[in-house]
């Protein structure tokens, strides 16, 4: 015979308070968070990119380069 778990009142979050269980399923499985979670990658590549454009630019106009990070704002 299967013993069933049945959760005691005193296991059960008070009225009105949800449980740290069920909060983080909640943002787990918003679309949201999905979202972000799917454009992490995305990000990555943009990161890098980024990178491989001033590597480029620095090597083809140092001076431009250096004046554009020598700028007061």
């Amino acid at each position: 015979m299967e013993k069933i778990d049945i959760p005691m009142h005193e296991d059960l979050p008070p009225e009105g308070q949800v449980s740290p269980e069920s909060l983080v399923n909640k943002i787990i499985t918003t679309t949201a968070f999905q979202n972000f979670y799917n454009t992490i990658s995305h990000g990555g590549f943009l990161l890098i990119a980024a990178a491989l454009a001033a590597l480029v630019w620095s090597n083809i106009s140092p001076e431009g380069y250096e004046h554009f990070w020598h700028q007061e704002l």
